[in-house]
């Protein structure tokens, strides 16, 4: 993480620390991992409540290098080098680590990268180990009929077609799940935003990232707007819609 980005960053680190303890050992790794002169005042805020961090930068970065193929294999592959978004990565990681936020939208124009955005913090949650019951993501550009919005997710979350509704399908299979679920592109479904509610609704420790060029407008929805980048990028050969 850039430290240029310290005083977002030091927000971050004071949300967290103020409802979850163990969620400054999942910073202190962020911020080893980016050499920010932050690790040193987290590692002591940690120490206060009595909790010990070792970690070094290298073994932090090897975290992020370690990711076993079983884990990372229904997630998309990471195209170019990812710089420049480290203050939305950690803004997204506070905002669903709150126990009351269950939904983000990552909001913003065509080209903005929302997509290579959800993807980086997919691999990075993952790494970190933050959800116990892994990190999915699917896409819905190929998705065109709101309608089919619940049977569409089940089919691509690997649930077999039977007797039962995508509903009822999807419920059973994620009720009782740690796991944070990233739906990229979503613009062209808000119909559909009433049956994901009810989902959440049923699922009540699934956590859940969203790309889209619109609000789904749900009571549930908190969002983060991604603006330009302050500096040019080379993103030639990669989607970041």
């Amino acid at each position: 993480l850039a430290e240029t980005d310290d005083a977002g960053l030091a927000y971050t680190w004071r949300s967290l620390a103020g409802h979850e303890v163990t969620n400054l050992k999942r910073l202190y790794t962020l911020l080893c991992t980016g050499s920010s002169a932050l690790a040193p005042d987290v590692r002591k805020e940690a120490e206060s409540y009595g909790l010990s961090l070792t970690l070094t930068t290298e073994a932090a970065r090897g975290l992020f290098e370690s990711v076993s193929t079983t884990r990372t294999r229904a997630l998309p592959m990471r195209g170019t080098s990812f710089v420049g978004r480290d203050l939305e990565l950690t803004e997204l990681a506070s905002l669903l680590a709150r126990p009351a936020c269950q939904l983000v939208t990552v909001l913003g124009v065509a080209g903005l990268g929302k997509t290579r955005l959800a993807v980086q913090f997919a691999f990075e949650q993952q790494a970190l180990g933050v959800y116990a019951d892994g990190v999915y993501f699917v896409a819905l550009e190929s998705l065109t009929k709101s309608s089919d919005f619940l049977g569409y997710l089940a089919q691509q979350l690997g649930v077999k077609q039977g007797e039962q509704e995508p509903l009822e399908q999807l419920e059973e299979l994620l009720q009782n799940k740690h796991a944070l679920l990233i739906l990229d592109n979503f613009e062209h479904l808000i119909d559909a935003a009433p049956q994901f509610s009810n989902l959440l609704q049923r699922c009540p420790n699934v956590k859940t990232l969203v790309t889209s060029r619109e609000r789904l407008n749900l009571e549930e929805e908190h969002s983060l707007t991604l603006s330009g980048l302050r500096f040019p990028q080379t993103l030639s050969g990669e989607d970041v819609s």
